[in-house]
């Protein structure tokens, strides 16, 4: 019977990825993913859209893993970016797929972070996520949780990227 964590880690079998990062906090280098028009507008619901556009992709790649798709979300300083992305990139690799969406925002509101970047922040909702194998065989699973999290974005090359991530302790 697998092991229940309440993160997406894996056991030891688990194949790691073949790639990695000139820097650990440099994210997926490519061109800019699929973002909607609006993330190109400088303005706070602008904002709002490319963070809701990073977590409805975030939610893709966990359901069906394909890393690409969260090319071009973060900086290169954001680490958790990389660190998902390279979740989804072992998830690819392994043949495995969350049978479940990763993260749920709701209420989010945008704050002033100085030097024209802007925080969007808000309560998350990660419901209880089943990684299955290529046979549908349970590989890890986690716990619902409720968490705060913040995106810090900055404006850079005529859109937003995500610079930090933060995700305090359940609320």
């Amino acid at each position: 019977m697998p092991a229940t964590t309440s993160t997406l880690s894996a056991p030891s079998t688990f194949i790691s990825p073949s790639y990695g990062p000139r820097n650990p906090r440099e994210t997926i280098p490519g061109s800019p993913a699929n973002l909607p028009p609006s993330a190109h507008v400088r303005s706070e619901p602008a904002a709002i859209s490319f963070v809701r556009s990073y977590v409805a992709a975030l939610n893709t790649a966990i359901r069906n893993p394909e890393q690409t798709r969260l090319i071009g979300y973060g900086s290169e300083r954001c680490g958790r970016c990389y660190s998902l992305g390279a979740k989804i990139g072992i998830m690819e690799q392994n043949g495995w797929r969350g049978k479940s969406d990763f993260l749920q925002l709701s209420d989010l509101q945008v704050t002033d972070a100085g030097a024209g970047d802007l925080y969007v922040q808000g309560p998350g909702r990660e419901p209880r996520l089943d990684v299955v194998d290529e046979r549908g065989q349970l590989a890890l699973s986690s716990r619902e949780a409720h968490r705060q999290y913040r995106f810090k974005l900055r404006w850079r090359n005529e859109r937003w990227v995500i610079d930090e991530m933060l995700i305090n302790p359940p609320y």
